[in-house]
């Protein structure tokens, strides 16, 4: 009776040890598929923080000088770092090709 009990309670042991095991590699799994998609996320926050631009409200046109948040259409340029007002932003192409045009007559 003794030794049926011990191996009632050893079988019993081993079948909690497998299912605990099992757990164990559900876990596992799900730790990984967790952190994959962490760092996916984590990749697409810096991408997405790649796309935008943020000004400061002090920073000025580099057409005229005025502050650039002062008015409501803006260009920017990243690469540069360059904000112009829109209409500061033409008129200064418009006088590039206008010297241009003057150098090219002489």
């Amino acid at each position: 009776s003794d030794e049926v009990n011990v191996s009632a309670f050893k079988n019993e042991l081993d079948e909690n040890v497998r299912i605990f095991g099992n757990d164990l590699q559900t876990l596992q799994m799900r730790i990984t598929q967790s952190e994959r998609e962490s760092e996916a996320l984590k990749a697409e926050q810096r991408y997405e923080a790649s796309l935008v631009y943020r000004i400061d409200q002090k920073t000025p046109c580099a057409g005229c000088g005025q502050l650039v948040l002062s008015r409501r259409n803006a260009i920017f340029f990243r690469r540069c770092r360059h904000a112009y007002h829109t209409t500061c932003f033409r008129r200064g192409c418009i006088n590039v090709l206008v010297a241009k045009q003057l150098l090219d007559q002489n």
